[in-house]
């Protein structure tokens, strides 16, 4: 199947560059420590801890979130 129009080639362009991209920094190849005495152990609890508070925030959002929502349906089951 071929390209036939600029603006889908343009596109499809735009889609390989932003897939190659987010590949590249999503993947864990790109971290290199700034202190070359870092040991591997400590780069891992350094890429293991960053994860673990980024998941607390969501979370936290989410029970937030999920318990707002809970009390929000038992008012208006009870109004009912």
């Amino acid at each position: 199947m071929a390209i036939a129009s600029r603006k889908g080639l343009f596109f499809s362009i735009i889609a390989i560059i932003m897939s190659a991209l987010f590949i590249v920094l999503f993947s864990g190849l790109t971290h290199v420590p700034l202190d070359k005495d870092v040991t591997a152990n400590q780069f891992a609890a350094f890429r293991v801890n960053g994860l673990l508070e980024v998941f607390d925030d969501f979370l936290e959002s989410n029970i937030e979130r999920s318990s707002y929502l809970t009390l929000e349906t038992f008012v208006a089951y009870y109004e009912a």
